[in-house]
């Protein structure tokens, strides 16, 4: 009994020891058994996700996984635990309030003496400004290559609106045109918007645009609206 008393504080003690050495690990950090179930996350983990380790463990830390990401980083999970090797792969993680960012993964395995996996160990950075500057700079250089190649007007402006929603989060993008006059408004791109908000726009007087993008701010949707002259158009 006392041999089973002393296994057991040792184990315990272990386990505290792994919990302290683990929270302190900068990032978020989980830690999975050989078949690649979770078994413990660190507190920043928790306090990101807003999930707590009963909802991780085992595959529950799917939830957290932006759905269009998943696929792949499953396929990539068990690609990694069949072959035994580190691995990197970049997701988004949802935040405890929703909004999604971009982590780098990355995994490594933890062996003993004898070379078995006992367990994984996963370290995930927060690379989300890096992403939004590469799609920027990337985005920028299309939208001037289009200029330079002659595309048509609406369509350059609707890769514009484009590449603000995709780098600015939970946003839509309009492209509003002042016409030759000077007076009245004329839609220009608009690409996720519905058209009620485009025909709102379309003819009225250039004084009116602070009220269109009051009622959007009011009916709780987030639109950025960049207004041009109508004599840029080519079309």
């Amino acid at each position: 009994m006392l041999r089973i008393m002393g296994a057991y504080q040792e184990t315990t003690q272990v386990q505290s020891e792994h919990s302290r050495v683990v929270d302190a690990l900068p990032g978020l950090v989980w830690t999975a058994l050989p078949d690649g179930q979770v078994d413990s996350v660190n507190q920043r983990w928790i306090e990101y996700t807003g999930r707590s380790l009963e909802e991780t463990r085992g595959w529950g830390w799917q939830s957290a996984i932006h759905p269009d990401d998943l696929p792949g980083l499953l396929t990539r999970w068990r690609s990694t635990l069949a072959s035994g090797e580190a691995s990197e792969i970049e997701t988004r993680l949802r935040r405890f309030d929703g909004e999604y960012r971009w982590f780098q993964l990355c995994s490594f395995p933890l062996r003993d003496d004898d070379g078995h996996i006992v367990r994984w160990c996963v370290l995930e950075t927060d690379v989300d400004d890096r992403k939004r500057d590469e799609a920027l700079l990337t985005g920028e250089k299309r939208v001037l290559e289009m200029l330079a190649w002659g595309y048509l007007f609406p369509v350059v402006l609707d890769a514009l609106c484009r590449l603000v929603e995709d780098t600015t989060t939970g946003c839509y993008c309009s492209v509003v045109l002042v016409d030759l006059t000077g007076t009245h408004l004329e839609h220009g791109a608009a690409p996720s918007l519905p058209a009620s908000f485009i025909t709102s726009i379309i003819g009225r007087p250039v004084n009116a645009l602070g009220a269109v993008i009051s009622r959007s701010q009011d009916a709780g949707a987030k639109v950025g609206i960049i207004v041009g002259h109508a004599i840029w158009r080519n079309d």
